[in-house]
C-alpha cells in the first residue's frame, strides 16, 4: 500500500498529465479556428477583389456579386 505521501504526490502527477492533455487538446482547436478564420477572411478578401475589379470592367452587379456570393456561402458552412 502506498504511504500517505506517495499516493498525494501520484495523484497530482495524474492531474498534471490531464491538464497537459487538455491544454495540448484547446492549443490544437484554437489552431484549427484560427486557420477557419483566416481561410473565412482570405474567401471574403477575394469576394471583395472580384466585385471591385468587376465593377470597374463594366460587369452587371448581379454578375460581380454571384462568385462572391458563392464563396460566401462556402465558407459559412465551416464548422467551427
Amino acid at each position: 500500500m502506498l504511504s500517505a505521501g506517495r499516493a498525494a504526490r501520484h495523484e497530482v502527477e495524474q492531474i498534471n498529465a490531464r491538464t497537459q492533455q487538455l491544454l495540448s487538446s484547446t492549443k490544437s482547436d484554437i489552431v484549427v479556428l484560427a486557420n477557419k478564420i483566416e481561410q473565412a477572411r482570405l474567401a471574403a478578401e477575394a469576394a471583395a477583389a472580384g466585385r471591385w475589379a468587376a465593377t470597374d470592367a463594366g460587369v452587371s452587379h448581379t454578375a460581380a456579386t454571384a462568385i462572391p456570393r458563392t464563396l460566401m456561402n462556402a465558407t459559412s458552412r465551416l464548422v467551427i
